[in-house]
């Protein structure tokens, strides 16, 4: 079922986004406080929102075709975490530990990982 480029890179998206959904939701003091001087609501907000976005990453992988437009938006979103996470570094550069810095530049790594083999996939899929 999930045996393209496109749909394992969908798929291990949405697992990333699923896990550090659930802990930023589940876990925000935890995550707080690895951050730096953070406060929780927002990381539970951010949380809710990747918990959905993996639910879309998933329902758009296991589609019979993978809709190349979705695909794409995805993607680009995921470019967009990438391109806002320095920026978001700056912003908060006095609230951030360095353990702060070093999670938000995995994750984005991560991020970037996953958007860049689902382009590779995307240019791999007909249509």
């Amino acid at each position: 079922m999930f045996k393209t480029t496109l749909r394992k890179a969908l798929c291990a998206n949405a697992l990333f986004s699923l896990v550090c959904g659930l802990e930023l939701l589940l876990l925000p003091a935890t995550v707080a406080a690895l951050l730096g001087d953070i406060p929780t609501l927002p990381l539970q907000v951010i949380g809710a929102g990747l918990l959905l976005f993996a639910a879309q990453l998933l329902w758009v992988a296991s589609r019979t075709t993978v809709a190349p437009l979705q695909a794409r938006l995805i993607t680009w979103a995921d470019w967009g975490w990438v391109a806002a996470t320095p920026v978001a570094m700056l912003l908060l550069s006095e609230r951030l530990a360095l353990s702060g810095h070093l999670l938000l530049t995995a994750v984005a790594a991560v991020v970037a990982l996953c958007a860049y083999f689902q382009g590779v996939g995307l240019q791999r899929e007909p249509g």
